[in-house]
Formats: structure tokens, C-alpha cells, sequence
């Protein structure tokens, strides 16, 4: 469980990367408030979507014979185990590395969900005590508090001073709403979740960074076009950008970014060809997505559930058989060899190898399942894809044994 949950966030941390990274260049400083926004989230997404897809067909070898026995192993549910001369664990123990990054791993996915769980029950107790009075505007609860609380807003909920209500209580009112409108509250909870399974890449904070300023963007765009003056909403934002305390899980009127708020107001709109940008994403999909179906990738990824599954223990010698135990003591061996032409042999029992066409190779396994039986499976040239269907096998059970080697046809 934790292997995968390891592989996964890396999966995620690599996507989350090559998507956003070229976007700060390419598009995320341009004055288009909700299409950046959802780029934005769109990345969120996917970085955590495309991870539990399974890819692997991109990066499938063509060849006949590799995929006749691979099919034919799957669709008889033929499980077996492997056996690889090239394991990194050969002969040797290994230092629990693993289990020292699982526990690290998991102290720091505990710390960002408790430490965001903690701001938000703050946040609740604030919303409902101290307040002076309450009132609902548009399905949307004001809380007024006597108390010089910086503004903010939360899911449907929205906190001011009765000071601030005073003096420019519309403006402050009108930019919380806003936040409550474009819903920017699910957004900072989509956003903690991802920071949970990357809390350790920085790109996830960065981000983070920019999501929080396009809300913020969002919100001030939302006043303007209700009326209020340009030059009086800035100053208002400049007096407002040192105050009380403020809550950073939540969305709030002091939100440090007030050069930046100001430019966008000033800055002229985007010309929407500029959208056409964001096709930059598919290449980076299309990058990440063949990286991860790449038989060395899955090769390290097998090695680490592999280390998990075994606990730690060394891979037998690759000349090495072990057959399934059983009561009688004896197993059948089925030796397969694939020449140069990709053409098929077969012999049970240590017989002759003779040609057979992939149909009746797959009948003949599917004869055996049942059996103590050991596969010996041999080639002529190296099949990147050989490996790949040998390990995915091997993931049902060990009723099966198979040991894969490269034979070079001799002179």
C-alpha cells in the first residue's frame, strides 16, 4: 500500500512539474483571471488523475511472438514469478531505505492535513464567536465582529470588523462575495489535498502562489465591474495591506500581494489568442505519460514493490530454479525459445525444442496451469517488453515459476 501510494505521489510530482513550470513563462502573468485559474486547477487534476491511469500500451514492443505470449499468459490468468538476472538485489541485503522514506513520507502527509484541519477549525470558531451580529445576504452569512479582525471568507461565510463595515463595508463585502461566487473555497481544498501528497516537491507551493493570487485578481475584477472606482478601491487596498492577522487557509481582503493586485487593475486586458498558450499542456502529457510507460520506469517501480512484498530479501540466483512445492516432488519444465525470426519453439521435459505457432503454445500453458510447472523462456535478442510481461505476471501468485534469458544465437 505504501509502495504504491510512493510511486504514486512521484507520478504526480513529475506531472504537476512539467505542466506548470512552462506555464509561469508562457501565460499565468497575463491579465485573463479565470482561464489561468483554470489552467490552474486543470493541472491540480491531473496531477492527481493521470497517475492511477495505466499507460503502459505507450511503450509496448511489436513483435509477434512477444505479444502472443503475453496475451496468452493474461487471458489464460497463467500467474507466475520471475526470476531476472539484471535485479538490483541480487545476492545482496539491502538497508531498509524503503521503510525510512515510507515513514517520512507518511509524518509529512499527517503534518499538512492536521496543520490545514487546525486552520480550519480556527476558522470556525471565529466565524461564530465574538461576533456582534449576523446576517444573510443572497444565501451568504456576514458575521460582524467587534474585534479588529482582517476581513476574510470561507465556503459561504464571510468575517468583517464592525470597523471596517463602517468605513468601506461595501468594497470589503463585494470582494468576499466575489471569493464566495467563483466558489474559490473548493479550490483551496483541491489544492490541499495535492499539497498533502507532494508536500515535499515546491512546485506544489508555488503554484499554490499563484492560484491564491488569481483569486485574489478574481475578486478585485468583481468589484470594479460593480462600480467601484479603480482609484479609490487601491487605495483602499493599500491601507488594507497592513493589518490584523489574517487566516492564509482562507480567502482574505489583506492578502499580501498588493503591487501586484494594483498592476492587474491598471493593465490592459489580454488578447484571447494568448489562450491558445495552453496547448503547451499536451506535449508536457504526452512526455510524462512515455516516461512513465518506459520499461526502465516500471522497472523501478516493480523493484520497490518488490522490495515491499518480500521484505527485503535477496531475488534467487538467476541460474537458479526454484520450483512450486508440491506433494509429489516433481514439476513439469516448459522450455520456450523465440530465434532470431521471432519463431516459436517448445519443449516439455527437457525434449527437443519444435516449432509451434502461438496457438497452441497458449493452449499448452493453459494444459499446465494447474500443475507445478517451471518456464524456462529463452531468445535469440533482447524484448524490452519481455521483462514487462514477465513482472506483470508475476503479480497473481507463485503457481507458476518462469526464468527469462537473452541467448545470442551461436556462431
Amino acid at each position: 500500500m505504501m509502495s504504491a501510494l510512493l510511486i504514486y505521489a512521484i507520478k504526480s510530482a513529475i506531472l504537476l512539474t512539467l505542466l506548470f513550470v512552462p506555464g509561469i513563462f508562457l501565460m499565468f502573468k497575463e491579465k485573463m483571471f479565470r482561464f489561468n485559474r483554470m489552467t490552474l486547477l486543470a493541472i491540480l487534476l491531473l496531477s492527481l488523475v493521470l497517475p492511477l491511469c495505466n499507460f503502459s500500451c505507450l511503450s509496448m514492443d511489436n513483435m509477434p511472438a512477444v505479444q502472443a505470449i503475453e496475451q496468452g499468459l493474461i487471458q489464460a490468468g497463467i500467474p507466475v514469478e520471475q526470476t531476472l538476472s539484471n535485479s538490483p538485489l541480487k545476492g545482496k541485503d539491502s538497508f531498509p531505505w524503503f521503510y525510512i522514506v515510507s515513514i517520512l513520507y507518511a509524518i509529512g502527509v499527517t503534518a499538512v492535513l492536521c496543520i490545514r484541519l487546525r486552520e480550519v477549525l480556527s476558522m470556525g470558531r471565529i466565524i461564530r464567536r465574538g461576533s456582534i451580529w449576523a446576517k444573510e445576504e443572497d444565501s451568504i452569512r456576514i458575521y460582524c465582529h467587534a474585534e479588529n479582525v482582517a476581513p476574510f471568507s470561507w465556503l459561504r461565510n464571510i468575517v468583517i470588523s464592525e470597523a471596517d463595515h463602517k468605513e468601506n463595508g461595501r468594497e470589503i463585502i463585494l470582494h468576499e462575495k466575489a471569493h464566495i461566487l467563483y466558489r474559490h473555497s473548493l479550490d483551496i481544498i483541491l489544492l490541499t489535498l495535492v499539497e498533502a501528497v507532494q508536500w515535499w516537491n515546491p512546485f506544489v507551493y508555488l503554484l499554490g502562489m499563484y492560484l491564491r493570487d488569481v483569486h485574489e485578481y478574481e475578486a478585485d475584477d468583481y468589484v470594479l465591474r460593480q462600480g467601484v472606482s479603480c482609484h479609490s478601491y487601491s487605495e483602499l487596498v493599500i491601507r488594507k495591506a497592513v493589518g490584523a492577522n489574517s487566516y492564509t487557509f482562507a480567502n482574505n481582503f489583506n492578502h499580501s500581494l498588493t503591487k501586484k493586485r494594483i498592476s492587474m487593475m491598471l493593465k490592459t486586458n489580454s488578447k484571447r489568442s494568448r489562450r491558445s498558450r495552453v496547448l503547451y499542456v499536451l506535449p508536457m502529457i504526452a512526455l510524462a505519460l512515455s516516461a512513465f510507460a518506459t520499461p526502465e520506469f516500471q522497472t523501478a517501480t516493480e523493484t520497490i514493490e518488490e522490495v515491499v512484498q518480500q521484505g527485503e530479501r535477496p531475488l534467487p540466483d538467476s541460474n537458479q530454479v526454484i520450483p512450486p512445492s508440491s506433494e509429489s516432488g516433481k514439476e513439469t519444465v516448459i522450455d520456450i525459445h523465440i530465434d532470431s525470426e521471432d519463431r516459436l519453439s517448445c519443449g516439455i521435459n527437457h525434449a527437443k525444442p519444435e516449432p509451434i505457432n502461438p496457438k497452441d503454445l497458449m493452449e499448452l500453458l493453459s494444459k499446465h496451469r494447474g500443475e507445478p510447472t517451471v518456464i524456462n523462456l529463452t531468445s535469440e535478442k533482447e524484448f524490452d517488453q519481455m521483462g514487462h510481461i514477465v513482472r506483470e505476471a508475476s503479480r497473481k501468485n507463485n503457481l507458476l515459476k518462469i526464468n527469462y534469458e537473452v541467448k545470442p544465437k551461436s556462431e
